[in-house]
C-alpha cells in the first residue's frame, strides 16, 4: 500500500521529532481526515499507524455517519472509540466525528467529556 508523499514526510518530520524526546514512551499520532471515507484516506491513516507504530492515533473530522458500519474502520489489535457527530444522518450533512484507536494491550474506560457542545471531545481513563 503506497501512503501520499506529502502525508509521509509530515508524519515522519512530526514522529522523528516526537521520539527524540520520549524515546521509550507512548507513541501518539493525529490527523484531521476532513472525511475518512474520501480516495484513499481510510487506507492511508490504516498503514500510517502500523508504519509509525502509534500506541494511541486520533482522527478528528471522520464526517462519519450511522449509516456507515465501525467494522469498515477496524484494525487488527487496535480497540476502535467511535464519536459521530450527533443529528448527521447521511452525508450530505457533513462535518464533526471523531475515531480514537488504541492498542489493545491498553486498558481504558470511556468517561464523560468535560467539554459541552459545540465541542466535540473523547475522555479516556
Amino acid at each position: 500500500m503506497q501512503i501520499d508523499q506529502s502525508v509521509s514526510s509530515l508524519v515522519t518530520a512530526t514522529t522523528t521529532k516526537n521520539c527524540k524526546t520520549l524515546p521509550k514512551g507512548i507513541r501518539i499520532g493525529h490527523v484531521n481526515a476532513r472525511d475518512i471515507c474520501s480516495k484513499t484516506k481510510k487506507d492511508d491513516t490504516k498503514s500510517i499507524i502500523f508504519q509509525y507504530d502509534f500506541d494511541i492515533f486520533g482522527i478528528s473530522e471522520s464526517w462519519l455517519t450511522q449509516a456507515i458500519s465501525t467494522s469498515e474502520f477496524e484494525i487488527p489489535n487496535y480497540n476502535l472509540i467511535r464519536h459521530d457527530r450527533d443529528n448527521i444522518k447521511s452525508c450530505k450533512e457533513t462535518g464533526g466525528g471523531l475515531l480514537l484507536y488504541m492498542k489493545d494491550i491498553y486498558k481504558y474506560k470511556i468517561k464523560d467529556s468535560p467539554f459541552t457542545k459545540p465541542v466535540e471531545a473523547v475522555k479516556i481513563k
